[in-house]
């Protein structure tokens, strides 16, 4: 009899207990109690169980607090002066609120107001009246940075309440204002933020960081966005949602900090900007209420651990309970947004709270660029060459994608060699492919380094390496790949699957040298939708039309949850470390407009035997 390391490739592992991630790694949103009243740019305070929403803009300014107990939001003690943008920090029964704006046109103030679970009471002013400053902390032991004063000019000072009164301390290096906040009074984080106008150019990706005596450079952020909700700690804090380029672009990317690095993890559901975070929350238990999709909100969302599976091979035996247990995916297909224009052929790239597509046949071949922020697709400025069957590498942030490759002018087609790049606001022209061609799938996680291979070269073989700057051929594919090749990962560690001519199911693994024929997938096609890593890949529906969708675990396919409708040709977008948080945008047949979106949990199953 065969082996199961004969068949699948990897032996069946032996845990005294499940083998299980810690740490941010698998911590999802989910939905929580809507708040009584939608507004944004409220103060924060208290855990995800025991949380507060203080003022805000309605508009107008309010006073009035909000208390949240895990489930729902009830009417806690008014504010004795309606304001937003203040510093905040504490618990549910000990919270701090001071300065922020007092007018619907920005006028800072000083005055600091604490809660003790039932009523506002009058504190002692900061040293300098301040708005849209970074804090974080306790009721005793709390600071406020950066900021903007009444003038608007834009802030350095960082001052420290000890409970009672307001102290200035070392400044931050650089001013900056709407920044993210995190920590103690002792070991502090302000992230992100505004440094300058106009406002998009502004921001900033920095990180400060503050050991209780002066502030140093931390980590950088991978965007450049302001008015975050934030929780956590100096060396465990998160930054999530927010607004910046392109023209003040809302997102709903989660970034995790470690006290070195910032890590992008999983997505809200709706991208927004100025809601109320969980300030005593931790990297893996915090809310975000309301804030502003472009309109006040009433949403909350719970960032909470979930299942946390660590994949080792998906299938494993569990010497305490004598159980033989497998990893198993959950994952789902839910109705999105409708795109403006109907059509196949696009190119994608970001997630499913933050994607852009652009191009495809409508008919005719066009130049269209769509953005998605989790609900809604938006027009924006058109690409420089029209052009259907491009390739796009998985690109995250949405706002730095790149385009190469494609066709337009049926019948008497034009075939492009041209490249170009997307920042969030319009394209730009680049250096051309070595090789002009149409149908290529694209690879990569960033624009300065993607694959472009295959496609309607004269092999279906062909692969070349960007660098940012230009083309090179490296080595040939091992599979003829001419249409609906599809591939996921990084420049040195990529899968690619699928297409035509040829079985269609052929896979191959890329280790930045050369490629690897390895298990095939269970179902043959051309077309499919695709994103992920070389260990974790999507491949979703396609052609023969199928709504049958696979997971790649690094060494063989699954199936899991299909699609609701089949469709191939579609404009994709997903994370390139893994399947989770993705979409399928238009496709064929025939010119379709709409859009499924992906989420994925896993969880642990035991094998029953009957």
């Amino acid at each position: 009899m065969a082996e199961y390391k004969g068949i699948k490739g990897f032996k069946t592992q032996s845990y005294a207990s499940d083998p299980v991630l810690s740490g941010v790694a698998g911590v999802t949103w989910a939905s929580g109690g809507a708040l009584t009243t939608a507004r944004y740019q409220g103060g924060s305070a208290g855990t995800l169980t025991a949380g507060l929403c203080i003022g805000g803009q309605v508009p107008p300014r309010s006073t009035a607090t909000e208390e949240y107990n895990g489930t729902a939001w009830t009417a806690g003690g008014a504010l004795n002066v309606a304001r937003y943008y203040g510093v905040s920090a504490g618990t549910q029964t000990a919270a701090l609120l001071a300065g922020g704006n007092v007018n619907a046109s920005p006028v800072a103030y000083a005055v600091t107001e604490e809660y003790n679970g039932t009523s506002w009471t009058a504190g002692n002013s900061m040293q300098t009246a301040s708005t849209a400053r970074a804090s974080a902390g306790t009721q005793t032991a709390a600071f406020g940075c950066g900021g903007r004063d009444a003038p608007d000019a834009y802030m350095n000072q960082m001052e420290t309440y000890n409970g009672t009164s307001w102290t200035e301390t070392n400044n931050l290096n650089t001013a900056v204002s709407n920044a993210g906040g995190a920590g103690t009074t002792t070991a502090g984080l302000s992230f992100g933020g505004l440094r300058s106008d106009p406002s998009v150019t502004g921001n900033t990706n920095a990180t400060e960081e503050w050991d209780g005596t002066s502030w140093a450079a931390g980590g950088t952020m991978t965007s450049s966005n302001r008015d975050r909700g934030s929780s956590g700690t100096q060396t465990a804090a998160l930054g999530f949602g927010g607004k910046g380029p392109p023209s003040n672009t809302r997102v709903a990317v989660t970034e995790a900090y470690d006290g070195s690095t910032w890590t992008e993890v999983a997505d809200l559901a709706t991208a927004r900007d100025s809601g109320t975070s969980a300030k005593a929350g931790s990297q893996t238990s915090t809310f975000y209420a309301g804030g502003t999709t472009g309109s006040a909100v009433t949403t909350t969302e719970e960032f909470v651990a979930g299942d946390n599976i660590l994949n080792e091979g998906q299938i494993w035996y569990n010497t305490t309970g004598n159980a033989l247990k497998y990893t198993a995916n959950i994952g789902s297909w839910a109705s999105g947004g409708t795109l403006n224009t109907a059509r196949y052929g696009l190119v994608g790239a970001g997630t499913n709270g933050a994607a852009v597509v652009a191009g495809g046949r409508a008919p005719p071949d066009t130049d269209i660029t769509e953005t998605y922020n989790g609900s809604t697709w938006t027009e924006e400025a058109d690409m420089n060459v029209n052009r259907s069957w491009g390739a796009s590498a998985a690109c995250t942030p949405s706002t730095a994608a790149i385009v190469f490759g494609g066709v337009d002018g049926y019948p008497s087609p034009t075939v492009h060699d041209n490249t170009e790049k997307w920042n969030g606001t319009s394209w730009t022209e680049v250096a051309d492919l070595t090789t002009g061609r149409d149908y290529p799938f694209g690879i990569g996680a960033v624009n300065t380094a993607a694959l472009c291979c295959a496609g309607s070269d004269p092999t279906g073989v062909l692969v070349e390496k960007w660098d940012g700057t230009s083309w090179t051929e490296v080595n040939d594919l091992n599979q003829a790949r001419s249409q609906g090749g599809r591939g996921a990962g990084t420049v040195t560690a990529a899968v690619c699957f699928a297409g035509t001519p040829g079985p269609g199911k052929t896979t191959e693994l890329y280790d930045g040298t050369s490629w690897t024929e390895v298990n095939d997938l269970n179902t043959a096609r051309a077309g499919p939708v695709a994103w992920g890593s070389s260990t974790s890949a999507m491949c979703g529906s396609g052609t023969p039309i199928t709504t049958n969708c696979e997971l790649w675990n690094g060494t063989c396919w699954s199936e899991t949850n299909n699609m609701a409708g089949g469709r191939y040709d579609a404009g994709y977008a997903g994370v390139s470390t893994g399947t989770t948080n993705g979409l399928a945008a238009g496709g064929y047949p025939p010119f379709l407009s709409t859009t499924e979106v992906w989420n994925e949990v896993d969880t642990i199953k035991t094998v029953t035997v009957s």
